[in-house]
């Protein structure tokens, strides 16, 4: 029987959560950590090296990272996607589903291990409790629930290895062994989750309270487990500075949160039924809720347990001492979550149901050694029932994290009121597109709570998306007022600046970003950019080489370093940087375009043709590059096909005055005789300084045109009239003025000009 045990662990555990295998992401982190994550592209390893040097979004925690960008890069792989936001999520959640049987094995493995007294049935039951608790749903069924998930499985590794380090039946080379593999998956916690930092805690309470373990032996032997920890928890403080955790309540106060959040663990546990993704529970929520009553209400639980375990203590020693330590395992486990250190989630709530994850080994202990204590067989029916009970209830749970509109629907259900789900409805509206829609779900959501940062900041980038980024400066200014540390608001602040025209400040706001985050490609891309607008050409060139030495894999920062190289009339690197973006995105019309230009300005105008009749076909709309199609095939005297390229965007693009001037001097001049129309070429003319005014470039054509026609003493004139106008301006074209000059002569000769 006690072999059968772990396969029926696994049983149950995949049962419960096998529908995750269908569901989607939910675009609550997901879509930031994976989906939208810039550094997850098709050179993921590049990508994957960011998250071990820095934090990202406020956290380090490169190895979870890590874990997503192979994982994207499976599906690249499998040819399962070709961008972050294809890949399919079931390889994500069936990674959480196989972590957690793992920690529920491992749970069994400790409780074996620590509580040789009791039956293996009991022990498995408290697993089957760790294994399918609704409280574990969050965090298995949560693509970014991974770093919980995650973490605990290598906290578990880590406290079953130094529980065999303390075995006193195996040989010395073996404990040595155990205890350096105890000390390496400590390490991998805390790079999976910063919350680890209490693994070796819970390790010498379970060696202290279970064990019977001297507490100066486990004192000694977890002392170099203690200097991970503290540099994990150094980072932690420098990625989540003060004011990312929002409202943080005094030190006399936050006592009183705590006991909150514990008073939430305990009723859910007891009572599992109404479960939310989103609890809304803040500190500042807490405390502006707080009367007399309800603060000595929150001192029951902790008072109640002291009461239990004083009056268990004088009956049954042993008992009290194994119930005790459950509860310090909880406890420990949830301390760093309980508000009384500030963390950056706590702006959004104290509690979440995936901060319980691991404080649910303190859970089996209590439930193993009950059941093995009174051993009775009615009570191990009930334990059984309770099991299948919560079964039932986690899948059923699974279902509200089907996909982001589930995920809603559930927490709205509880929540009607909380701003923080009409901001996510509004991401996912944004992402597909429905953007009237999302402006609404944000506007709900400033109504709700007008000092909500991530809504002020989504309204403002919904509207660039819309490319009005006028609009949008009024709400990612209020965005920063409330968070003036957050980068990404003061990049998008910049871009809309940018856009708009006002480049001197962009650059100020680019700046603020780049010392907050100096790390960020956007950041140096947009800066680069806007340095380029302002033709500051030899500053934009260190910023943009940052901008493509940090993001390799993006197509932006190799066209604006192209450009810049160009401007620098460093013609051969400009070309690389433009192929480089073509061969990232073979379907970038503007890398085919920046190529063509690049290789005409070269002298290379036959090879030019090939990727600027690419950026044509890619982009046929674009009367940009159609024009210089026109004026390359024209130049390369392909006067019939520039001359149908003219037309087509003269049928879209009728006032299009480089079209009409490149279709005007094929009729009025080309080589060829049979596409010559005088008399067409001068009613283009005219029409066209009609329309536009009197152009001296307009004007030549008009004169070429009229010299077609045999009337050179008017085309004569003509020039005559523009060369002395431009003559006497302040600073004339003097390469206009040259051509001007020639064709004049021609045509006293009575010769009309040809191209």
């Amino acid at each position: 029987m006690p072999r059968l045990i772990p396969i029926v662990l696994v049983l149950i555990t995949a049962l419960t959560f096998w529908r995750l295998a269908t569901n989607d992401f939910v675009l609550a982190d997901d879509n930031v950590n994976i989906l939208e994550n810039p550094h997850f592209e098709k050179d993921v390893p590049t990508g994957i090296g960011h998250f071990w040097r820095q934090p990202y979004v406020q956290l380090y925690i490169p190895l979870t990272y890590t874990v997503w960008g192979l994982l994207v890069k499976l599906s690249f792989a499998l040819g399962a996607a070709d961008a972050p936001d294809e890949v399919p999520p079931a390889l994500f959640h069936l990674t959480n589903v196989l972590l957690h049987i793992c920690s529920t094995l491992l749970v069994y493995a400790i409780l074996r291990r620590t509580l040789p007294q009791v039956p293996p049935l009991a022990a498995a039951i408290g697993a089957a409790i760790f294994a399918v608790h609704p409280l574990q749903v969050e965090a298995v069924a949560w693509a970014t629930g991974l770093k919980d998930v995650l973490a605990a499985f290598f906290g578990l590794a880590a406290i079953s290895a130094y529980l065999n380090f303390l075995r006193p039946d195996r040989s010395l080379e073996s404990r040595r062994v155990f205890y350096v593999l105890g000390l390496v998956t400590l390490i991998l916690s805390l790079l999976a989750k910063p919350s680890a930092v209490m693994v070796p805690f819970v390790a010498g309470i379970l060696a202290v309270g279970l064990l019977e373990t001297p507490w100066k032996k486990a004192a000694r032997t977890l002392l170099p487990w203690l200097a991970p920890a503290a540099i994990v928890l150094i980072i932690t403080r420098l990625a989540q500075p003060g004011h990312f955790a929002g409202f943080i309540p005094p030190l006399w106060l936050r006592p009183l949160v705590a006991l909150d959040a514990l008073w939430f663990y305990t009723e859910h546990l007891c009572f599992p039924y109404l479960l939310s993704p989103q609890y809304g529970r803040s500190p500042e929520f807490v405390l502006d809720r707080l009367t007399l009553p309800r603060t000595l209400f929150l001192f029951l639980p902790p008072l109640a347990a002291g009461i239990a375990l004083w009056a268990l203590r004088r009956k049954d020693k042993l008992s009290a001492r194994i119930a005790g330590t459950g509860l310090a395992v909880c406890f420990a486990s949830l301390l760093p979550v309980l508000g009384l250190v500030p963390f950056g989630f706590q702006r959004f709530s104290t509690v979440a149901d995936r901060y319980s994850y691991f404080a649910m080994l303190g859970v089996s202990i209590g439930v193993a050694w009950l059941l093995g204590k009174l051993d009775r067989k009615l009570l191990y029916g009930a334990a059984l029932l309770t099991v299948l009970a919560f079964a039932v209830r986690s899948e059923v749970q699974t279902r509200h994290w089907r996909d982001t509109y589930t995920y809603l629907d559930n927490a709205m259900r509880l929540r009607p009121d909380y701003h923080i789900l009409y901001s996510i409805r509004g991401i996912l509206e944004t992402r597909e597109k429905k953007y009237p829609e999302a402006l609404k779900s944000f506007h709900d959501a400033i109504q709700r709570n007008p000092n909500h940062f991530d809504s002020h900041f989504n309204l403002g980038a919904t509207k660039m998306l819309q490319e009005r980024f006028s609009d949008a400066i009024p709400d990612l200014r209020r965005a920063l007022e409330l968070t003036p540390h957050d980068a990404e608001a003061q990049r998008h602040l910049a871009d809309c600046l940018r856009e708009t025209g006002s480049l001197e400040k962009a650059l100020g706001h680019y700046e603020t970003a780049l010392e907050l985050e100096p790390w960020s490609a956007d950041s140096h891309s947009g800066y680069g950019h806007t340095l380029l607008l302002l033709k500051r050409y030899p500053d934009a060139l260190p910023v943009l080489r940052e901008a493509v030495r940090l993001s390799p894999n993006r197509v932006p920062p190799y066209l604006h370093l192209g450009n810049c190289l160009f401007h620098l009339d460093d013609l051969p690197n400009a070309l690389r940087q433009y192929q480089t973006a073509a061969q990232l995105d073979p379907l970038h019309a503007d890398a085919h375009f920046n190529i063509a230009l690049t290789m005409e300005s070269m002298g290379r105008a036959d090879e030019a043709l090939a990727p600027l009749g690419r950026a044509h076909a890619l982009d046929p709309e674009n009367d940009r590059i159609a024009v210089a199609l026109g004026h390359l095939l024209k130049r390369l005297g392909m006067e019939r096909e520039a001359l149908e390229t003219y037309e087509s965007i003269l049928k879209s693009q009728p006032d299009n005055l480089l079209a009409i001037h490149g279709y005007g001097w094929i009729l009025a001049a080309g080589r060829d005789d049979s596409l010559r129309n005088g008399p067409k070429a001068v009613a283009v003319s005219r029409e066209a300084i009609r329309t536009h005014g009197n152009d001296a470039r307009l004007g030549d054509l008009l004169a070429a045109a009229l010299a077609e026609t045999g009337k050179f003493r008017e085309a004569i004139d003509l020039l005559d009239s523009i060369i002395a106008s431009l003559a006497h301006s302040e600073s004339p074209d003097q390469d206009l003025l040259a051509d001007l000059e020639r064709h004049r002569d021609a045509y006293r000769k009575d010769t009309p000009w040809r191209e």
